[in-house]
């Protein structure tokens, strides 16, 4: 399950370690990330405006602050070893939906490649 956050909501937001676990963070409007108050190392995905993957990092350990690429969109903070996992790569494309659109979605996906 992927939370959405609000990246201008008051107060700080849970890190991805903070979470159950497979669960990880969608961030729409940043220009920078953080793993400051993490308790473990998390991968990144960084997104452009269609959710093609256009760069990745893999274990980013806590503490470190990162400045976005400029063709990043949103960004997935995602519990470590996620890309290594699900084998994901540089121009995968994401579908990012409720999970009730996911059939609806994928399908078209499919259809349209």
């Amino acid at each position: 399950m992927i939370r959405a956050a609000d990246v201008f909501a008051r107060g700080p937001r849970l890190p991805v370690s903070a979470g159950p676990p497979h669960d990880g963070i969608w961030l729409e409007s940043s220009a920078v990330i953080h793993t400051v108050g993490s308790t473990s190392a998390i991968d990144v995905l960084y997104l452009d405006a269609s959710h093609r993957v256009v760069h990745l990092v893999e274990h980013l350990e806590p503490m470190p602050i990162m400045a976005l690429p400029s063709s990043c969109h949103s960004l997935l903070e995602l519990p470590a070893r996620t890309i290594f996992g699900s084998h994901t790569e540089m121009g995968d494309q994401l579908v990012i939906c409720a999970p009730e659109e996911l059939g609806k979605n994928v399908g078209a996906g499919a259809m349209a490649a």
